[in-house]
């Protein structure tokens, strides 16, 4: 069985049925028995977090734009971060990643309290137990057409200075190389 890890890539393929997700990546922030979870890393919006922030009266001295992390729970905001930066509320993905959802992710901010690398998203994608897996193997109800392309740990630097415009053609590059590679091993 094809195994997807915490801080993997998904790479919609060109025939995915899903207009959603056409041409998306999405990094993997959790994959249990329970389902999986993941953050849509290369759609900015034309929302940015001070208008947000408005709301609960805080402003940044910076502002930055939200990313649509995916369909579900577009109410809940997400921060995708350095694992170096980390609150009382933060998940740890991998040694790179870590993700939080907090009101106080946004005090620190506003403290000029930053992690290395970030982005802010509202929403995320969700599956439930198995889903990921069935639609990653084409196994029914789902078939090759809902599958993922997939790229695992990617570099995390490459992840956020990548323009969001070109990420996904270079993720399905990246993919074919390293499968390619695991083929020649």
């Amino acid at each position: 069985m094809h195994r997807i890890g915490k801080g993997d890539l998904l790479i919609a393929p060109p025939n995915m049925g899903d207009s959603r997700f056409d041409k998306t990546v999405l990094l993997v922030t959790r994959n249990t028995n329970q389902g999986s979870l993941a953050l849509c890393v290369n759609r900015p919006t034309s929302h940015s977090i001070n208008n947000v922030l408005k709301e609960i009266n805080i402003e940044l001295s910076q502002d930055f734009n939200l990313y649509w992390g995916g369909p579900v729970g577009l109410n809940t905001v997400w921060m995708l971060h350095h694992s170096d930066w980390r609150m009382e509320s933060t998940h740890r993905i991998n040694a790179d990643w870590s993700v939080t959802s907090n009101v106080g992710m946004f005090h620190h901010l506003a403290n000029n309290d930053y992690p290395e690398r970030f982005r802010i998203f509202f929403g995320q994608s969700s599956w439930g137990p198995g889903q990921l897996e069935g639609e990653l193997l084409g196994d029914p109800p789902w078939s090759k057409h809902h599958s993922w392309l997939t790229l695992k740990t990617p570099d995390p630097v490459w992840l956020l200075e990548t323009n969001n415009k070109e990420m996904w053609i270079e993720s399905t590059q990246l993919c074919g190389e390293q499968a390619t590679d695991s083929w020649m091993a």
